[in-house]
Order: C-alpha cells, then sequence, then structure tokens
C-alpha cells in the first residue's frame, strides 16, 4: 500500500469525483435488472391513471404498503395480495416522502423504462460517495488516510442492494444527507464556518424524510462533541440542539401519522422494550461481521442450532476487531469519533433482519476507522505496540482486511446484484406459468402449495397488473413452505391441508426438496424468511377461522408454538367448479402447474422445489 501515492491522490481536486465515478461502475450490471420485488408494489402506487385503485398512494407515501387497517387487509387478503395466516393489523409504513417524491417523478417521466430508474439511484450513488471522500478530507485524517478511506467507501458491498434495486434507492439519500449533516455540523462546530449551524440540521431533516436510517447521523454528531471539539461540555452539547430538535420533531410526526411496521417477523419496532433489546443482542454481532468480513444476510441461509454458532463466530471476529484496534482508540480523538458514530449507526439498524444494505451509514465510520488503522500500521505511528503478539495478529488483520474491504467487496457487489435478479425470478416464472385468456376474468386461482407465497403474490401482479394479461381476478395460496405439504379431499366442499412443520415453518424445522434431514446450511431457508414478513408469530388456537368471501379457513391443529398445522378451507363454491381454477408447486418446472384434485376421501402429498435457478 503506497501510502505516498494515496497522499497525492488525496490533493487532487478531482478525487471525489473519479471515487463517485469508481463506484458507480462497480454498479452498471444494475441497469438491466428491471423491476424487482417491492418495485412492483411502487408501480402500483404510482403508476398514472392507477392499474388498480386500492393500491394508488399519493406521491410522498409510495412506502405506506399496509397502514394496519384490517379492513384494509382482509380486502388484500380476498384480492390474494396477502395469504390468509397474514396478521390481520399488518403495518408496513414508513415516511419517506423525499424518497417517494424521487420515485414519482421517476413514474411520471419515463415508467416503462426501469433502466433509466436505476440510473437515478445509480447518480444518489456518486453523490453519497463524492460527499463522503471530500468529508474524509475535511477531517484531520491526514491526506493518504481519507484516500483510503474514499476508496474503502467507494468498493463497500453495502452498497450492491441499494444500488441494485429501485425501491432500496432511500438508503442512498438518507446515507448522502447524514453524512452531509457530519460534513456541515464539523465544519460549523470545529472550523467555525457560521452556514453550518442552519445546513447540519436542514440536511438531518432531508435525510430523516428519506428514510429511517438517516438518524445515525445522530451517532456521528454525538461523537463529534464527544472526541472531536474541545471547551466546555455545555456549548458542546448545546451544538447538538438544533439536530436534537429535528430528531424530536421527526420522530413525533412518525408516530403521529401511525408510521412504522408492526404484526410482522422481519420488523421490530425500537418502541417495543425488551423485544429491541433481544434484537440488539441477537443482531448487532452479525451487522459487525457485515462490516468486517462477511454480509450479516449470510445469517438467512443458517438453521437455528447453525446459527448460533454464526453468531458466536460473529460475536468473536468483533472482539477480536476490538482488541485490535484498541490501542488505536486510546490514543487517537478521531479514531473514537469514527468507531462510536459507527456503533450507534448500528442501532436503528437492528429494526430489521440483519443485512449489509443496512450498513451504508455505519459503513462510514468503518472506513474512516479502518484507513487509519492501515495507514498507522504501515507508518509504524506512535500508537502501534510494541509488543510482538499484537504486531503478528495485526499483519493478519491488515492481510484480510485488504482482501475483504479491497478485493472481495468489489466482487461482492458484482455477484450480489446479480442474486437480486436470480431470487426474484421465481416471480417471473409464477407469472409466466399463470392461466391466461378472456375467460379468466370472474375466475379465482387456488394455489395448494408454494415454495414462497411472497413471490407467487408478486407473479400474480407481475402478470395482471403488469402484463395485463387477463388472469384470474383472485388467488388464495392455500399453503406454503419448503417442506411436503399433504392435501385431503374430506367433501366436495372441503379441502384439508397439512403442512409439515407447520405455516411458516423456521429456518431447519424442514428439510427441503430431496433432503432427508434439515440442513445446518441452505438457500431455501430464504423463502421462509421471505414469507415471515405477513405475520408476527402469533400463537393460533384450533377454531381460529378467517372468512373470506367464498370460503371460510378454519385452523384445525396447531403445532407446539401455536402456528397453524393442518387447516380446513371449505368453499362457497363445489370444488369442480369452473370458477375455481387448481394449481400446485411443478417440481420438475419449478413453477407452477394445473392441478387434479383428488376424489372424496383421497389424499395427495406435494413437495415444494428448491430455489430458483440462476436466471439465463
Amino acid at each position: 500500500m503506497n501510502l505516498n501515492a494515496l497522499s497525492g491522490l488525496a490533493r487532487n481536486p478531482r478525487l471525489p469525483l473519479g471515487l463517485a465515478l469508481l463506484a458507480v461502475a462497480i454498479s452498471l450490471p444494475a441497469l438491466g435488472l428491471g423491476f424487482q420485488l417491492d418495485d412492483y408494489f411502487m408501480r402500483l402506487a404510482l403508476m398514472r391513471p392507477a392499474i388498480d385503485p386500492m393500491w394508488e398512494r399519493a406521491p410522498t407515501d409510495v412506502f405506506g404498503f399496509f397502514t394496519g387497517d384490517p379492513a384494509f387487509n382482509r380486502r388484500a387478503m380476498e384480492q390474494g395480495a396477502l395469504p390468509w395466516w397474514a396478521s390481520p393489523d399488518l403495518k408496513l409504513a414508513f415516511f419517506r416522502p423525499l424518497s417517494s417524491l424521487t420515485h414519482a417523478l421517476d413514474f411520471r417521466l419515463w415508467p416503462d423504462h426501469p433502466w433509466l430508474m436505476h440510473a437515478h439511484s445509480l447518480l444518489w450513488l456518486a453523490a453519497c460517495v463524492a460527499i463522503a471522500a471530500r468529508t474524509f478530507r475535511a477531517l484531520p485524517l491526514g491526506a493518504g488516510a481519507a484516500a483510503l478511506a474514499g476508496l474503502l467507501f467507494a468498493v463497500d458491498d453495502a452498497w450492491a442492494m441499494p444500488a441494485s434495486w429501485i425501491a432500496n434507492r432511500n438508503a442512498l439519500i438518507a446515507t448522502l444527507f447524514a453524512i452531509a449533516t457530519v460534513a456541515a455540523h464539523d465544519a460549523w462546530r470545529r472550523r467555525g464556518w457560521a452556514p453550518g449551524a442552519w445546513l447540519a440540521p436542514l440536511f438531518l431533516l432531508l435525510g430523516l424524510l428519506a428514510g429511517e436510517m438517516a438518524a445515525g447521523a445522530g451517532g456521528y454528531l454525538l461523537a463529534h462533541a464527544l472526541f472531536l471539539e474541545r471547551g466546555p461540555w455545555r456549548p458542546r452539547l448545546r451544538g447538538l440542539l438544533p439536530c436534537a430538535l429535528i430528531g424530536l420533531a421527526w420522530a413525533l410526526v412518525y408516530r403521529a401519522g401511525g408510521h412504522g411496521a408492526h404484526g410482522s417477523i422481519l420488523y421490530t419496532d425500537p418502541g417495543s422494550g425488551a423485544d429491541f433489546a433481544r434484537a440488539l443482542v441477537e443482531r448487532v454481532p452479525l451487522l459487525v461481521m457485515g462490516l468486517v468480513a462477511l454480509p450479516a444476510e449470510i445469517h438467512g441461509v443458517f438453521a437455528p442450532a447453525a446459527a448460533r454458532g454464526l453468531w458466536g463466530v460473529a460475536l468473536a471476529a468483533a472482539g477480536f476487531v476490538g482488541f485490535m484496534i484498541w490501542p488505536l482508540l486510546r490514543r487517537d480523538a478521531l479514531a473514537r469519533f469514527f468507531a462510536l458514530g459507527m456503533v450507534l449507526c448500528l442501532v436503528p439498524a437492528t429494526g430489521t433482519l440483519p443485512n449489509n444494505r443496512l450498513l451504508t451509514l455505519a459503513g462510514f465510520g468503518a472506513a474512516g476507522l479502518l484507513a487509519q488503522f492501515l495507514s498507522g500500521w504501515r507508518a509504524r505511528a506512535e500508537w502501534v505496540p510494541a509488543s510482538a503478539a499484537w504486531r503478528r495478529a495485526a499483519r493478519f488483520a491488515t492481510i484480510a482486511a485488504v482482501f475483504f474491504h479491497l478485493v472481495l467487496a468489489p466482487v461482492q457487489r458484482l455477484g450480489a446484484t446479480q442474486g437480486v435478479q436470480d431470487f426474484a425470478a421465481l416471480s417471473h416464472r409464477i407469472a409466466g406459468a399463470l392461466p391466461s385468456g378472456p375467460e379468466r376474468p370472474g375466475q379465482w386461482l387456488l394455489l395448494v402449495n408454494t415454495p414462497s407465497a411472497f413471490q407467487s403474490i408478486q407473479g400474480m401482479l407481475i402478470a395482471g397488473r403488469f402484463e395485463g394479461r387477463p388472469i384470474p381476478d383472485r388467488m388464495l395460496v392455500l399453503s406454503s413452505s419448503i417442506g411436503t405439504t399433504e392435501l385431503e379431499r374430506l367433501d366436495g366442499h372441503t379441502l384439508a391441508v397439512e403442512v409439515q412443520g407447520g405455516f411458516v415453518a423456521p429456518a431447519g424445522a424442514v428439510a427441503p426438496q430431496g433432503l432427508a434431514e434439515p440442513p445446518a446450511v441452505h438457500t431455501a431457508y430464504l423463502l421462509s424468511f421471505l414469507d415471515g414478513v405477513f405475520q408476527d408469530g402469533s400463537r393460533r388456537s384450533p377454531g381460529d377461522a378467517v372468512s373470506l368471501d367464498g370460503v371460510l379457513i378454519t385452523v384445525a391443529t396447531v403445532t407446539p408454538d401455536g402456528r397453524p398445522l393442518r387447516v380446513l378451507f371449505r368453499f362457497a363454491l363445489p370444488l369442480e367448479s369452473p370458477e375455481l381454477l387448481w394449481y400446485a408447486w411443478d417440481a420438475g418446472a419449478r413453477s407452477i402447474a394445473p392441478f387434479d384434485l383428488p376424489a372424496t376421501g383421497g389424499k395427495r402429498h406435494l413437495t415444494a422445489s428448491l430455489p430458483p435457478a440462476p436466471a439465463s
């Protein structure tokens, strides 16, 4: 690592632009990804004239997917946009008006050209990396370390999903304005630049209106007051007041507007007390692992016992990192600023399942801290201990850091970009297999089993709402599992469905198709996590019922932890009615196909396939 060359780069006024272009270049494959996952709900919300008035949203409310209204959720179940086992009061409503407006602009200017929407996102990525590079250079980091920090930030694999997934643009915008907040506050408090006094709270407001991630800026501001400012404590803390008032006002508006998440396994409300404290313990080590080496989202492919082992490895890795940087933290106030800001950013990130896409703002502190460590170790700075054991460990840590952050990270970015498309390919295959024809309106598609209700629902949206095909008006997913489903016909109107391991079985509870025992690690477990977005694991009891138009769904038996196991579906129409179109999962085609019901008293055992093969 040539620090002299890096120092020369840091003094080049075009360095921020060069790093921004590098970050964009790594993410250019995203231009060909099209719409994926939540992008389809955004299209429902913003297309004019409305594709479906039920899903139409104001241009500032694109992320108000489900508001917690049981009546609306029931209509969504009737339509097939929610599975019948979803939480009746499911809420997924995020207050991101600024990000929403950028999407509204997209759908006004180029609604049928997703590559332009991806290009729009890449512009935000470029701006984010450029402002971070300028901020590193403004901090007392040293020319070479500032250039290295900018490089680490530009190639960070945390950018993979925000830069590849249109609906995740909010992370780019929130991170941009959060870093701008820190830069303006630093210029005001440390260098006396008066406009920073009002620009910092303005940037913070814009960041919070873009996404909840911007709340992490508060961690860096607190760390700035503690470690980078001089003088009495009271003036330092008073300097935080303008941004603190903005944050408080945002939080009050957020709550008063009924925003947030409820009724979903994937989200934990920061105001939930013990649940959020448990989430901190479980998720922070995995997020630190994501900052240090392996992507945090790999936890989703682990069965519980293996996941506990992964958590232990992540905790040990965090301890090792702490041991290595402790000499630097003891001697250097800037290192303490980066470290505390980085750690405090992880607190809001624990509100959902660990994923590197949550680490873009924490990555600002991580890049600065790592650059300090690498440049200090290379230059044998005064903080470097004389201990031979520490130096041997530091040599290993340096090689590992260079490998993970400068070699592997860009490769992971490219792989994750393709992974977004591969994972969503299942929805497109289901869309292609849906029945279509002029006779379909007024009919009802009954999907007996599928490996993922989430992706089956999206398949219906793709075919019916966006491809404009005359598919059935409604869909009902009877069961979703990567294991075996037993279907029994009780009479001319009633089916009994029993799912191996119960509905929404946790990872590792059920073996994927073709395996005798659940493996410790398998990508099929990700499908269970996806379906968890619809419900919070509340216990069900025998006799619990969901009444939808045309069918009464009754829980017959439950698992020991209260999940439905055997469920009765009694239809108002005879099961052979032409209005009812029966489909089931076809493991060979890795999609859905027409299905013949058994005779009364007969049973069928159905098995879901593995996750989708890579897209061609």
